[in-house]
């Protein structure tokens, strides 16, 4: 059921004024159009990307901000956050299987836990932080849960290129865990940083 008055987005790297992986973002940013809207014919995002001529060889972030079809295109230098602990936190009820620019639930849930990010836990098992996927270190190998509540594009380029791998985890699996990054369209396996398995509150 589409949500009222709601709009979806991308947010997409931009690098050296090059957008990264664009096809994927295409995929996602189409199937969501087909689905929520009925739109069969697909767009191409590298058509209504136009690159501003003051961006420098800076890492930006490009947010497309749409419906049945695109309303908007900004455009801000990205500056990471800084998240070196995180929660446990219950997000029974939360659904965001598509990109909604609405993240109330979300942001409340963040808010209520008083922490810098926190993990959402539903039914037991690991989905995601509040602005990203989550991939996990087990001591030989990265791992990202199977259940997660958005398929990111950087998320989905690191299983595609096997860097990492699915299963299902549960919180009782971050016993057997080393780490923990947070990964985004805007933070890839090399820039985010590892926090730490005892930086994990329950």
């Amino acid at each position: 059921m589409i949500k009222s008055m709601s709009l979806l987005f991308e947010t997409i790297q931009i690098r050296r004024k090059k957008p990264l992986n664009l096809d994927l973002h295409n995929k996602r940013f189409n199937r969501s159009r087909s689905d929520l809207f009925g739109i069969r014919k697909p767009q191409d995002l590298k058509d209504v990307i136009r690159l501003p001529d003051y961006l420098t060889d800076a890492v930006y972030k490009c947010r497309v901000l749409y419906a049945e079809e695109v309303q908007e295109v900004t455009f801000g230098e990205y500056h990471p956050q800084n998240i070196t602990s995180l929660r446990i936190a219950d997000g029974t009820g939360i659904d965001y299987a598509y990109k909604w620019a609405d993240r109330t639930l979300i942001d409340q849930l963040r808010g209520s836990e008083n922490a810098e990010d926190i993990i959402i836990v539903q039914d037991g098992c690991l989905t995601d932080s509040s602005y990203a996927n989550l991939i996990l270190f087990d001591g030989k190998r990265w791992v990202t849960p199977s259940t997660p509540l958005l398929k990111g594009t950087m998320r989905e380029y690191l299983l595609m290129n096997k860097m990492i791998s699915e299963e299902r985890l549960t919180v009782k699996d971050l016993d057997r865990m080393h780490a923990v990054k947070l990964v985004n369209a805007m933070r890839d396996f090399g820039s985010a940083p590892e926090i730490p398995i005892n930086r994990v509150k329950r």
